[in-house]
């Protein structure tokens, strides 16, 4: 394992950086499942014994947190009418949507544990149905006090080149109620509002990705989250992380070391006691600092360049670095 300070900063997949193979994240998952996810190790092989020391890791769960996980997610953890929900609490991060798993490459690295979930592993972990959901939890309540739930989620349906396809503007955010994969895509954003509070109560950082137009921030299930658990956005540009592209990106979420990472930030922080925004002439220009909704914004932007758009692409190793140190540090 190499000394995390020492690992090198590099914008290109090469030798260096090896990304984890797709039947290696498939094989892992497949032994990350329901029945083993209370204790097992994010691992190649199955987890067949607890260590003597893991042992000491046993949380059983307040019966209060139990009663934040949707009542049908109950039923598959066994946890209903007071029945003990145990887990080993040994996890540092979780990375949710994880894709080719770079903040999990990044954070194993470091000497971290935790584990990766997509539904390109495996279809247990697809969070959209009740048991992927369920395992999701079983992972976040792993988490130590003041670990990482990262969550990486599809952005496609909430961009704005997607828009007259989904129906998504700003003053319909839900879009088009007919529309499949609006319906999936307005599933897994109320799902990752409840994992966010989950995390919260359980005290650790959550943090969600998407690219600089997305809406998934604007729902009423988000933008409840973020008011009530101190959130802040950050701002940056995935060229200044070797990205081909400028492409904005926003982390919205409650690690405390967010600020960091932006290279020119939007710098946000949600409050219930913001006050509310007065309308706005279409006319008057905007300013760099305003209200929007029930947050003020402080916009400093560096700009890089024209935009373009692109196709989804795995994140530049470069981005994914301070995001696992962030969590190293905590």
């Amino acid at each position: 394992m190499p000394v995390y300070a020492d690992l090198p900063v590099v914008n290109l997949v090469d030798p260096t950086f090896p990304d984890f193979g797709i039947d290696d994240l498939k094989i892992r998952a497949s032994h990350f499942i329901l029945e083993t996810a209370a204790f097992a190790a994010w691992g190649t092989t199955p987890t067949e014994s607890l260590p003597e020391d893991a042992r000491a890791s046993a949380w059983r769960v307040p019966e209060a947190i139990v009663k934040l996980i949707p009542e049908a997610v109950q039923q598959i953890l066994r946890c209903t009418d007071g029945q003990p929900l145990v887990v080993l609490r040994n996890f540092d991060f979780v990375d949710i949507c994880a894709g080719s798993a770079r903040i999990t490459r990044w954070c194993t690295w470091a000497g971290l544990q935790g584990c990766a979930l997509d539904r390109l592993y495996g279809r247990h972990m697809d969070i959209n149905a009740d048991a992927g959901m369920a395992l999701a939890i079983l992972a976040i309540l792993r988490v130590r006090e003041h670990g990482l739930v990262f969550i990486a989620a599809q952005c496609s349906s909430w961009v704005w080149v997607s828009r007259s396809s989904t129906g998504r503007s700003k003053a319909n955010v839900m879009g088009n109620a007919a529309a499949p994969s609006v319906i999936e895509s307005n599933i897994l954003n109320c799902r990752c509002a409840v994992l966010c509070l989950l995390c919260a109560a359980i005290g650790v950082y959550w943090v969600i990705e998407q690219p600089g137009t997305s809406l998934f921030f604007q729902t009423a299930e988000m933008q409840h989250v973020m008011l009530n658990t101190g959130a802040r956005l950050v701002k940056f540009y995935m060229s200044s992380y070797g990205h081909p592209s400028c492409k904005d990106t926003i982390l919205v979420g409650t690690a405390p070391w967010l600020p960091q990472i932006a290279f020119g930030s939007a710098s946000l922080t949600y409050s219930s006691a913001t006050p509310k925004a007065k309308p706005r002439p279409r006319s008057q220009p905007k300013k760099a600092d305003q209200v929007r909704g029930t947050a003020k914004l402080t916009t400093e932007v560096v700009k890089h360049g024209k935009k373009k758009v692109t196709g989804n692409k795995p994140y530049p190793i470069g981005s994914c670095r301070p995001v696992s140190l962030g969590a190293y540090s905590d």
